[in-house]
Formats: C-alpha cells, structure tokens, sequence
C-alpha cells in the first residue's frame, strides 16, 4: 500500500485550499480526464469551496496494458465553453507526460482565459515529455498503481486506498475480479 484514504483525503483537503486562494473570484472549470480521474477529481471539487463548474473528458493511453502504449485516444465534449474561463486539467495521475502534453497542446485552441494542471500522482521517473504540474498530491516512484479510480485492465478501481502492483501480481490478477450483483428487498 502505498497511500491510505486518509491520507489521501488530507492530501485532496490541502489541494483544495490552494486552489481556492489561487481562484477566488474566477470561477474555474476542472476538466476532469475520465476514467482514472473520477474519485479523485470528486473529492477535489468537494474539497473546493469557491464557486467552480466541472467538466469531463476521455484521454487514454494504457488501454488494458500497465504502460503506455504511446497511442493517444481523446474524446471531449464539443459544447463544453472554455473561452475566457479559467480551466484545470484534473489527472489522475502523470506517467509519461505524453497524455498531459497532448491535452495542453488541443486545449489551447478553446481560447481559456488560463491553463493549470493538477494530478493526484506524479511518476517522473517515467517522464518523456517535460509538462508543469501546478497542483500534484504525491510523488511516486516508477511502479504500476491501482485504486482510488485507477485500474488494472478496468478492475481495482474501487479500492480505496492505492497500491503498488509488481508483475507477479498482475499475471495472477489479469482478469478483474468477478462483479456480484446483490439484489434489494
């Protein structure tokens, strides 16, 4: 394990705080980066006490592999207005930085009235591409992670806490585990 929840929680709590100095009166937009991202980017908009919309977007590069394959796919609403707003890019976490350059290179061309990023995870070990991250939770070393929104060929996303995963773990987990349906009276 590598964070409990309440860190975790702490951590968001803190984010948070910043962002509402750094934003009071102008009403940001996160742009939440789908799936990964979710829980994350709920806790941090509850985390947020200044008046601030949000957003979402598909930008994957893992697919059901633990690196990235290099091969970016993004989906995003074309009515979502980003013109002379202030936009935050919510990540779940930053490997290769190719994702998070690829969304700052498009974003751009909606005319916002300011770019930041933040993430929950930061990996620069990893790191193809330089990218700022104004708002990061916690470093990382160069491991696989699941939970908290992150996944493992979509299964683990669920958890809680996050964890590190090594190979033998993921040849022994390479399915998720079986969805039970529990029926309501």
């Amino acid at each position: 394990m590598l964070f409990k929840r309440a860190e975790i929680l702490k951590t968001v709590g803190a984010l948070g705080r910043t962002i509402d100095r750094d934003y009071k009166g102008r009403n940001p937009v996160l742009l939440v980066i789908l799936k990964g991202a979710h829980i994350f980017a709920a806790e941090l908009s509850l985390s947020i006490e200044i008046p601030h919309e949000t957003e979402f977007a598909t930008l994957s590069s893992y697919g059901d592999n633990v690196v990235s394959s290099n091969t970016l796919h993004f989906l995003m609403d074309n009515n979502i207005e980003l013109h002379g707003r202030h936009a935050i890019l919510i990540e779940d976490i930053v490997d290769t930085g190719l994702s998070l350059d690829y969304i700052l290179k498009v974003l751009p061309g909606r005319n916002p009235a300011s770019l930041a990023t933040c993430a929950l995870l930061n990996k620069p070990e990893r790191r193809i591409e330089s990218v700022e991250i104004r708002y990061v939770g916690f470093t990382i070393p160069n491991c696989y992670v699941i939970g908290h929104g992150m996944d493992f060929q979509q299964g683990w996303r669920h958890l809680p806490d996050i964890w590190a995963v090594n190979a033998s773990w993921i040849k022994r987990n390479a399915k998720p585990p079986e969805v039970i349906t529990y029926k309501t009276q």
